[in-house]
């Protein structure tokens, strides 16, 4: 089975965007699986559907993304260079609230409602549409997990 993932990256300094088909999770540079691993940002069995980061100079500074179990998010602090990963299940999210942006200077906000009540955001950009593509892929495999609601 192919599994098709959009890498959609930005360095803002140069708004520069690029896009990346991998036809397995495997073509990804082991160095990004292995701090993936290391943040639990990827776990043994998932298969990353969508990823974006604002970073400007790696992904290992910012990333968003949704794989084939749960959706994710993860930062590295500037104060302390420690990483922090907010992630939820599928069966775990209550509700997604989107919150297009309408400028090209800020990314959409997608809010993570789980059913313990706790709340996390995913920031995916608007440029060329990406963020209506990330969204709507999203949407499409929660509902999958909830019985197709």
């Amino acid at each position: 089975m192919e599994t098709l993932a959009y890498i959609i990256t930005r360095n803002p300094c140069i708004c520069f965007f690029s896009i990346f088909f991998a036809e397995h999770n495997a073509k990804y540079s082991s160095y990004f699986w292995s701090f993936f691993k290391e943040i639990d940002a990827c776990r043994d069995g998932e298969e990353i559907y969508y990823f974006y980061s604002a970073g400007i100079f790696s992904i290992k500074e910012d990333g968003n993304f949704f794989t084939n179990r749960r959706v994710v998010s993860y930062w590295e602090s500037p104060e302390d260079e420690s990483y922090y990963l907010e992630s939820a299940t599928y069966e775990e999210i209550e509700n997604i609230q989107i919150n297009y942006t309408s400028s090209f200077l800020e990314d959409t906000e997608i809010i993570i409602s789980k059913i313990d009540g706790n709340e996390f955001s995913l920031y995916i950009s608007g440029e060329g549409q990406r963020d209506k593509i990330f969204v709507k892929k999203l949407m499409k495999y929660w509902r999958a997990q909830q019985g197709g609601i």
